[in-house]
């Protein structure tokens, strides 16, 4: 209870002084000395929605009143940090790997190439972004201008949807051959059908979706990244996706699938 008190409070003013339209919660990762509360700006001041007019800007907390930026790593820090798989320590400046050597220059700052907390924090984020964050089909709208923007005539998904794999999408830009050839196109149309879906993801049986009547609400849980949660309401707009756990991936999930 303390902790969503501190959470709702501390989102008005993280939005203000960040100037978005939409800030998030994304989740809690666990750590051995503390925890990580992770929020992201998901519609910037000028209505552009990330991540595909902006970028998503993440931010972290250890309290869920502060909030500083995560910092951004490339492509090649990210597969450093994948080879990476135990738990948080709650320390973002640990390094992991070879500790610096002794003798170096007093004051002396983290190297580029070293693998810190706070750098596979990050790249651990963009990697559950990458493959779990969703929104049910039809939730959002390619517009003329080309803009993404929510759907106005969403309205949830139908009880028949609520376990069809292919009713959820993947929040990011398409790489389905159709569907980027939709996205890519200029013209004044508005499309629904532009973002990939995720029955096709790999390995197959990653998701499980779980209808819960008593709720009115669809799920669904990833099987790699356990801990991750999306869901979407069936009978209103609302959707989204949330991360509670270790920041541990299941390697074995070959093994566990039928």
């Amino acid at each position: 209870m303390e902790e969503r008190t501190a959470l709702q409070a501390s989102f008005v003013l993280l939005k203000e002084s960040q100037h978005f339209k939409e800030i998030r919660f994304w989740g809690k990762i666990r750590g051995l000395q503390q925890d990580y509360f992770i929020c992201q700006g998901t519609i910037d001041a000028n209505g552009k929605m990330a991540p595909f007019d902006t970028k998503r800007v993440t931010f972290k907390s250890t309290d869920g009143l502060e909030w500083t930026q995560l910092v951004d790593v490339d492509e090649a820090m990210k597969a450093k940090c994948a080879e990476i798989n135990e738990l948080f320590t709650g320390d973002l400046g640990k390094i992991y790997g070879d500790a610096p050597a002794e003798g170096g220059e007093e004051g002396a700052g983290v190297p580029d190439d070293a693998v810190t907390e706070e750098r596979r924090l990050s790249a651990f984020v963009a990697a559950v972004d990458d493959c779990c964050a969703v929104a049910p089909k039809g939730a959002l709208l390619l517009d003329a201008r080309h803009r993404v923007v929510p759907s106005p005539t969403f309205n949830g998904l139908s009880p028949e949807q609520a376990n069809d794999l292919n009713c959820f999408v993947h929040i990011r830009a398409p790489r389905c051959a159709d569907k980027k050839k939709v996205f890519e196109t200029k013209g004044l149309t508005q499309t629904t059908d532009f973002l990939d879906p995720i029955d096709q993801d790999q390995p197959k049986g990653c998701w499980s979706p779980i209808f819960e009547p008593s709720m009115c609400m669809a799920t669904l849980r990833h099987q790699v990244y356990a801990g991750l949660v999306a869901y979407s309401s069936l009978q209103g707009p609302a959707y989204g996706y949330v991360y509670f756990g270790s920041g541990v991936r299941n390697d074995d999930i070959a093994f566990m699938l039928p």
